[in-house]
């Protein structure tokens, strides 16, 4: 949702109103739930609890389109099995759960896999951990080149320093 619906700014701003009157120690610590202060009654509470409901949906629904169109680009990628297809999303940077999710496998068959491959390729001890979000591989399985530059996307932090440390090395 791109907008904050009206009635859940209502709510915020009566709750602005009622409780920043001495100040926001009023609200208790900066990390307290909404729930813990105010009464299982208020009208704004099932506001925000709707407004909640509504975001986590849209955020599913959002996610479920994003893995239909990385399905549909790899489908159009003609690979011949699913180990295939599995080393290619790895390599993209593409981590074991978000792999089965987007293949309809096992975690477990994912990860025999990427467990294969990496000893393949001699990254078999390694600690770094494929972090990718959909949209990042979406947007990477659609550009032309995936070279060497994108790896920083892979691995979180452990990307940036693999990547520093291959251009001292060079």
């Amino acid at each position: 949702m791109s907008k904050i619906p009206k009635a859940v700014s209502k709510a915020m701003d009566s709750l602005t109103a009622r409780y920043n009157d001495d100040g926001i120690d009023r609200w208790g610590k900066p990390h307290e739930k909404i729930e813990n202060v105010l009464p299982p009654t208020a009208w704004q509470l099932k506001v925000i609890y709707d407004f909640r409901e509504k975001m986590q949906k849209s955020d599913k629904e959002h996610e479920e389109r994003i893995i239909k169109k990385i399905r549909k680009e790899i489908n159009k990628r003609r690979f011949k099995d699913n180990s295939a297809k599995v080393r290619y999303l790895y390599d993209i940077g593409m981590g074991s759960f978000r792999i089965s999710r987007v293949l309809n496998v096992h975690k477990s068959t994912c990860d025999g896999i990427i467990t294969r491959y990496r000893k393949s390729i001699g990254r078999a001890l390694g600690r770094e951990h494929n972090t990718l979000r959909y949209e990042d591989a979406l947007a990477l399985i659609r550009s032309k080149d995936r070279g060497n530059d994108h790896e920083v996307f892979r691995y979180g932090n452990g990307g940036y320093r693999n990547c520093a440390n291959r251009a001292v090395n060079d």
